[in-house]
């Protein structure tokens, strides 16, 4: 007697699943094709290796996990979605759901990609049930096999998929989804694994866009943002692809010669031929978390790793949005390298940070501490013969009212200047009802010709709350860098100031009062030297921030304070009541935990 088909897949559903990864089934059983790939046969993954754990990470085996990528052109995202559906298709049947931002692509993926290489696993084709004719496989949209199938979706049409659950969720080249009305489609393609909390998977890729309005630049900060380090075939050491560290020459914006990359520990200039090797597993290559401790798993992948575009196209690529920017003032070129290529969102020309009057700035607050501050924080800029410090209270909604800033001369190493910054860091500040607020945390720059002794100062002071933290110029290096803790034995936060600097020009730039603004208070040290220093750098064409005025200390205090907030992992929109002293009694509302001595060991 011949067994109903459904009924076996829905006798299949329930028995667990092999261990058998997605990169392993691919390798076995995906044939590319020439519509879908410039490289058609059979798929290896030791080609793109990179994709190995990202491909393994949406295995059965990590049951309950989002798996997120910001990626750069040609490294394989969308293949590495398709194959996550042809491995679940053929040996885990259940339902899943793939979103594109709109018909037309779907309805090319389903045509170009799914449909073929469905044909080239016979194992797989013979479990797809049939269509309008014989020679079809599934129906365009949907691909159905017994205990589950694939239905593609379009952002831009939620009830292409609104009622559907799925086990598995592919959210495809997000960064073209868009709002209409029924809340985030982000948040609806994510609410359709709600049925399975467990076992489900939502993978997640996209090119970015804009700084700010990127789907996958948010999906990606809320990961543990892991990039692709390899070994320098030099020294040895790990290191990773970023673009600061490509060197080439070049005349009128004519690429001269090879491109090579420079190895940041050694110097070591390495040239693409031994990009192959660095990049195998076998040889030590790796992904290593930035954000390490996320339940989220994010990966950056630019495409200086790709096995099919080349540093010197790239590079050209490169000179050719420089050239468009310099001539014209064109920035769209640019847009486009940064996005497709590096893989890093675009940030917009900020306006309105250049100059800042002052007699247009500061206001007169009702006390020390306006009403609307929760939380108070500190930062701390070492010079040789004296400490800066601004003092910082934050609000709701991103608003920000700078309190205070304040000088104490005297050499940063004696033990006397240091004790007068204690009791500057032991003040209470008043509120408009009376009530006491003090600084929860502070951040003190390590960096500078007194680094040992500030070293020494905050070793005995963690409980206190006050870090010492290093600037890192790397353009897309995540606020605080947690690896940083691992990575040497100084208490030592390394801070993310070019982000960080982003988002505060962008809010200086505002002109209204309310969401994201910045408060100064009409106090004598709130001067135009203040705000001369406040603005004292900008951008160049590589995206660093460099000095356009002498003093800077203003600014590197400001970074530092709101460095303090990531540092103390609180939420200030949480925050429903300030964290507030009456006399020397203790917080009416404690939301941040005592910070003990082995602080570090939780990192």
């Amino acid at each position: 007697m011949s067994i109903n088909p459904i009924l076996k897949g829905v006798s299949n559903g329930f028995k667990p699943d092999p261990r058998y990864t997605v990169s392993e089934y691919a390798d076995d059983k995906r044939i590319l094709t020439s519509e879908s790939s410039a490289e058609p046969g059979r798929w290896r993954t030791s080609r793109v290796p990179f994709a190995r754990e990202i491909m393994d990470a949406c295995s059965p085996q990590n049951g309950g996990s989002q798996v997120k990528v910001m990626k750069g052109t040609q490294i394989g995202g969308s293949s590495i979605a398709d194959n996550i559906v042809l491995c679940y298709l053929d040996i885990y049947p259940c339902p899943i759901l793939y979103i594109l931002p709109n018909q037309d692509l779907a309805k090319g993926t389903s045509q170009r990609r799914i449909t073929p290489a469905i044909r080239n696993i016979p194992t797989l084709e013979e479990k797809i049930l049939g269509g309008k004719s014989k020679k079809d496989i599934g129906e365009m949209f949907t691909k159905r096999i017994p205990g589950g199938g694939v239905t593609l979706g379009w952002s831009n049409s939620t009830s292409s998929f609104r009622s559907f659950s799925a086990r598995i969720v592919i959210l495809d080249d997000v960064d073209g989804f868009g709002e209409f009305g029924e809340g985030s489609v982000m948040a609806l393609g994510k609410k359709r694994a709600d049925a399975f909390p467990t076992s489900s998977i939502i993978y997640i890729n996209s090119t970015p866009t804009y700084s700010g309005e990127s789907n996958i630049e948010k999906e990606y900060e809320e990961s543990d943002q892991r990039e692709y380090f390899m070994k320098c075939p030099e020294c040895s050491e790990m290191i990773v692809f970023r673009w600061e560290l490509f060197v080439f020459d070049h005349s009128n914006y004519v690429l001269k010669g090879e491109v090579k990359f420079s190895c940041i520990h050694c110097g070591t200039l390495i040239s693409e031929k031994k990009k192959a090797h660095m990049m195998s597993e076998n040889n030590g290559a790796r992904w290593i978390p930035q954000n390490e401790g996320h339940e989220h798993r994010g990966y950056l992948i630019p495409s200086f790793y790709s096995p099919w575009v080349t540093w010197e196209k790239i590079a050209r690529e490169y000179l050719e949005a420089v050239k468009m920017i310099k001539q014209k003032g064109d920035e769209q070129y640019m847009q486009v390298w940064q996005n497709t290529r590096n893989a890093r969102p675009f940030i917009k020309k900020l306006a309105g940070v250049d100059i800042v009057d002052r007699n247009s700035r500061v206001e007169v607050y009702s006390a020390q501490v306006p009403s609307a501050v929760k939380i108070i924080t500190a930062g701390i800029d070492t010079q040789d013969d004296r400490f800066e410090i601004l003092v910082l209270g934050h609000a709701h909604n991103g608003e920000l009212f700078v309190i205070d800033y304040a000088v104490i001369m005297g050499d940063p190493q004696f033990a006397t200047t240091q004790k007068e910054l204690d009791t500057y860091l032991n003040k209470k500040f008043t509120r408009v009802d009376g009530a006491l607020m003090k600084i929860e945390g502070t951040a003190i720059d390590t960096g500078g010709h007194r680094s040992k002794d500030i070293d020494e100062y905050v070793r005995h002071r963690l409980p206190d709350r006050i870090f010492g933290i290093k600037g890192s110029s790397v353009k897309d290096a995540p606020t605080i860098n947690k690896t940083m803790y691992q990575l040497t034995d100084r208490n030592l936060v390394s801070v993310g100031t070019i982000r960080i600097k982003d988002n505060f020009y962008a809010k200086l730039a505002i002109k209204e009062a309310g969401v994201n603004f910045v408060h100064f208070p009409d106090i004598e040290v709130i001067n135009k030297e203040f705000f001369n220093m406040l603005t004292s750098e900008k951008r160049d064409d590589k995206g660093l921030y460099v000095p356009i005025r002498k003093r800077n200390e203003a600014i590197d205090c400001m970074v530092y304070a709101i460095a303090v907030i990531d540092i103390l992992l609180v939420n200030v929109d949480t925050l429903q009541h300030p964290l507030i002293h009456i006399g020397e009694a203790e917080m009416i509302e404690t939301v941040i935990k005592p910070i003990q001595d082995n602080y570090m060991d939780e990192f």
